[in-house]
Order: structure tokens, then sequence, then C-alpha cells
């Protein structure tokens, strides 16, 4: 018989062999786990950052070449981001130049040549880019992409039905990203883990032609005359729409076309609305709209809520934050040969430049280039601001002289433009500029001498101009303003929190806990009259006016596009010329924002 000590010989290795397994699973745990973690982490930063890139591209009723726009755009920002590449999914679709300069080569909508109009899109000719489902318009174009490696796949979706806001799946953006990662320890027993990641994005913008904030006025957009307005998309107020000689039409063409619908908080007064125009949702699409409101109804629609402005974080005025360098209050006239202006902040990074205004006069002559950038007038002198009777464009309306109103980048770069002394080009040629102004009187003299409950003065709609730091377009006035995504599109501000002291902007929550009605509608807020264009001239901002503080004052113009996006206070509309309102979801005030 064997020996007790003998028979346990050998055991050892059985305990040891058990013991490496355990410990290899613990390493594994410890290496591999950090990896994914660590992964993982890297992988979200990159989905949010691909969601907010196409989130900053779409918006409510963008159209599905819009869509595609986004859905490539985030596929390049995760392409760059990895260092990888997509581009076995899309190709150019016949003998043509592509982004690798040959005819058959791979090629991508961002990196140039006529591999168009989108990877992520059908092409006219009928060869899809990418999985795209000719049968199903609705399906996503960019799903299940993998790149050249195998070691990743993304599937981006938009439009896409989020949360309880899907009424405008167009602003929505879903990003999903998957990295196949090999396992370093456990690699033997399983050789890829799916490390998994997914964000939503939004472009947070107000869905509307026209909105004003005013709470519970009767006539928070109004008209005087013979005044017309034409607009492509739904216009709406905290208050109530008041529209004369049924004045107001909504547009199917030309394209791209939205429709329209009134919808008011307040609805006090109906408004005349014009037989032939159509309602929200019509342009070929069913009769009844989104908000349930009856097509070709004679009353406008109640609006769920109030709305509140974006949250829009514009630049800050240098000067303000202690930045050294800015000039004193600059008051510039301009009366024939044209000049070129430099921003208080220019949107070229090269340019250390600081340029802060108090008076801008462009007299009948006169042509004002303005470089890219903002520009802040903030006076509180008597005529302060800008005064345009000449011509007022960006740089993409160079020379102005055989280019106005129709203004192109390509053609004004052609003519030099960017070789202009004093014009600064951005290496993308961006030509938007940002035109911000604090309200200046001291005391508003031109308001209405009306105090609210709490004793405190107030301006209402229908009151004379104020007359201090103002944007006063009059005569034959030309003005062409080009926004910038780079400052979420918008054209105009008006920052009334930089204003005069003695201003007093009323809160809501100094009125009586009882004043929540009709009777209180002028006490909700001080307002400005800093915002005015008249005239007979050519009206081009292409982009928002943002003045959610602000008593609107405009008229339409000779020629030109008209009007972006208007966000104010109350909104009058005044003169003999019909008011043009364009509606484009890619020039809207916008936020993009992670929502899930």
């Amino acid at each position: 018989m064997p020996t007790p000590k003998r028979a346990s010989r050998g055991q050892i290795i059985v305990i040891f062999g058990v013991a490496c397994v355990a410990l290899f699973a613990i390493l594994s745990l410890a290496i591999d786990g950090g990896r994914i973690l660590m992964d993982q982490r890297a992988l979200q930063n990159l989905a949010d950052g691909a969601a907010l890139t196409a989130g900053a591209d779409i918006g409510p009723g963008a159209d599905a070449t819009t869509s595609a726009t986004a859905e490539d755009d985030a596929v390049y920002s995760i392409e760059r981001a990895l260092n990888i590449s997509f581009a076995n999914n899309y190709s150019c679709p016949g003998p043509v130049w592509c982004a690798g300069g040959q005819s058959g080569v791979l090629g991508h909508r961002i990196q140039g040549g006529p591999c168009a109009p989108s990877a992520c899109t059908p092409t006219t000719a009928g060869t899809n880019h990418g999985p795209w489902n000719a049968s199903n318009v609705a399906s996503p174009c960019c799903s299940n992409w993998t790149d050249t490696t195998g070691a990743y796949l993304v599937n981006i979706t938009t439009p896409y039905s989020c949360c309880a806001a899907a009424s405008e799946r167009e602003a929505f953006v879903l990003v999903r990203l998957t990295h196949h990662m090999p396992l370093l320890i456990g690699g033997s027993l399983w050789p890829t883990i799916d490390v998994n990641v997914a964000t939503v994005a939004r472009n947070y913008a107000i869905p509307y032609a026209i909105f004003m904030f005013k709470h519970n006025e009767d006539h928070t957009i109004s008209t005087n005359g013979a005044t017309s307005i034409t607009a492509t998309k739904r216009i709406g107020s905290n208050g109530t729409t008041l529209i004369s000689n049924a004045s107001l039409s909504f547009l199917c063409a030309p394209a791209p076309a939205y429709g329209g619908d009134i919808y008011n908080w307040y609805p006090g007064n109906a408004s005349a609305i014009n037989p032939a125009s159509v309602r929200e949702n019509t342009c070929g699409a069913p009769a009844l709209s989104r908000e349930l409101c009856l097509s070709g109804a004679a009353t406008p629609c109640v609006s769920p809520s109030y709305l509140v402005p974006p949250n829009l974080h514009l630049p800050a005025d240098p000067s303000t934050l202690g930045v050294a360098g800015c000039s004193a209050l600059l008051s510039t006239t301009i009366s024939t040969n044209p000049v070129v202006l430099a921003p208080t902040q220019p949107l070229d990074p090269s340019w250390n430049n600081c340029t802060r205004y108090s008076t801008l006069n462009v007299q009948n002559a006169g042509v004002g280039y303005l470089n890219p950038g903002t520009y802040y007038f903030e006076d509180t002198a008597n005529g302060s601001g800008i005064q345009d009777t000449g011509s007022l464009v960006t740089g993409d309306c160079y020379p102005v002289a055989t280019n106005f109103p129709a203004c192109n980048p390509s053609v004004a770069i052609a003519a030099g433009v960017c070789g202009l002394a004093g014009f600064h080009c951005t290496t993308d040629r961006d030509f938007g500029a940002l035109l911000v102004f604090y309200p200046g009187d001291a005391a508003e003299p031109n308001c209405q001498n009306v105090t609210n409950a709490g004793g405190q003065p107030f301006c209402k709609l229908g009151n004379s101009s104020g007359a201090n730091n103002a944007l006063v377009v009059s005569g034959s006035g030309n003005i062409h303003i080009t926004s910038t995504a780079k400052y979420h599109n918008v054209a105009i501000w008006v920052d009334q929190n930089l204003g005069s002291s003695v201003w007093n902007f009323t809160n809501s929550a100094q009125l009586p806990a009882s004043c929540n009605t009709q009777a209180c509608a002028y006490q909700l807020a001080n307002g400005s009259h800093v915002v005015q264009v008249g005239g007979n001239g050519v009206i081009a901002i292409n982009g928002a006016i943002f003045a959610p503080d602000d008593n609107l004052t405009l008229s339409g113009g000779a020629a030109g596009s008209g009007y972006g996006q208007l966000l104010g206070y109350t909104l009058t509309l005044n003169g003999g010329v019909p008011v043009n309102e364009r509606y484009n979801p890619l020039a809207l005030a916008y936020s993009p924002v992670i929502v899930q």
C-alpha cells in the first residue's frame, strides 16, 4: 500500500491549475475590464460629438437632403476621430472624378468632388449610396455600416422619434456605435467583445417662421394699413395675432415650402387669413396637422403652452470680459466709397481686433462691407446704433454694384473680396456676421407714460420707436446680412442684459398674484424698440433676428430674400410693400443638445 504522503503526490498540480484559472480570470477582468470601460467612455464622447455635429445641420422641418447631410457629417466626424473609413459603404455613381482624383475611387461628400449629393442618400440615377431601402423612404440611410477594418459598426438615424417631442422628429438624430474590441488576456477564450454606445441629440429650435414671446397681448403680431405678409411656415405667439385686410398668406411654392398655421396662446381675436392660403401639412401632406388644427380653418390654433426663447450661448462682448486692446466706442460715417468694417470679435482667429461701435451711419451712396464676426453697439447717445439709408452688406455681396441682392460667396471670392484691403476671409469662407445691440435709452422717452400695477413704467406695442442704439433702415436703405452657424444662425441680437441700468424689464414675479389675465398683458415686460426696418430698399436678413425683449417694427423691401426667422417680443408690420418671410430649417436660432 502507498503511504499517505505518496498518495498526496500530484494534488498540488491540480490545485495550481485551478488557481491559475482563477488568477487568469481575475487578471483578465482587471485588464480587459478596464480597457472596456475606458473604450466605452471614449466611444460615448465620440458618439455625443457626432450627434451634436449632426444636430447642427438639421432643424424642425428639415427635408431628406438635409437629413442626409447631417448623417454624412456624423459619419465623417467618427471617421476623423478614430482614423478609420466607412468608404466601403458608399461609392461614386459612375465614371466621374472622386475624392481620390480617379474615376471609380471611393469618395465622400465632405471630401469634395461630384460624388454627390451625399453618401447616405440614393443618387438621382438610382444608385444607392449605402444600404438604403428604396421601397421604404423612411428607412435610415447610414444603417449597419462596418468600417474597412471590420472593427466598428455605425447606425445613424434622422429623422428620429424621441421622447415626447416626436412631432418634430426632423430635429432629432440617433447615433449608435459598436466597437468589436479584441481582448488581450481573454482573447484565447473569446476573441472580441462588443462595446456599444448610443446617444440622441436634437437641434433645439423654435420651429416657427415668426414667434413673439409676450404673454397675453391682444395684438402681439399686427399689421398696419395695406401691409401683407407671406410665409412658408407657421406663425405663433404667446398672445394673439391680429392680421388686418386678410393679408396673410402661407405658401406652398416656391419649394421648399411647408405650409403654415397660426398658433396663439391667447385666442381673443381671430386673425384674418387669406382664403387661398394653405394650412400646416397641406403642401402635399395630410389635411390634419400635427397640432390637430383642421385644414382651412378660419381661426387660429390654440397653443398648448407658452413658449420661451431658446437658451443660446452667444458670444460675450470682449470689453465686458476685460479683454485688453478693445477700442473706445467708434463712430463711423460712410458717405460714398465702399468701406470695409472691422468687427469687435473676428471670425478669423488670426486677426487680433476688438472694435466697438457707438454709431455707424451708412448714407445714401455709401456701401459698408461687414467682415465676418460680431459687431457690438452699446452707446446711449441719441442717434447711436446703425442708421442705414445706403447699403450695409456682408462680404458675400462683393462687389455690391453687380451682385446685390443675389449675393453669392463664390462670385464674391472670384471678384476678389478675399484680396480686398482690410477684408479677412476665413479659411472655410464663412461670411457670417452677428450684429449685437444693447438697449440704450435711459428712460425711453418715446414710450407712452404708462405704469403697471407696481407703479413701474413699460413700453407696449404701437409706440413710437426708441431713438438710442437702434438698428434703423430707412428711405431706400439696403441691408444684407448672412448669418453663421458659429453664432447659432443669429444675424441680429438685441441683448437686454446689458441695457441701461434704469431700464426696467419687469419681472412677472413682481406683479400681483391675480395678474394673469388680458388686463395685465402690458405688465409682463418693458420691451424696447431697437430693430426698425422701414423704407423701400432691398431687405435680405438671412438668419434669425433674436430679440425676445424687443418690439420689432418691420417693413417690406422692394427686392431681396426678405427676413429669416423672427423671434421677438412683439411685432408690427408697416408700409405697403409685402413682407417676405422664408422659413429655412438650417437658418433657425438653434442650440444642439444631448437629450438621451
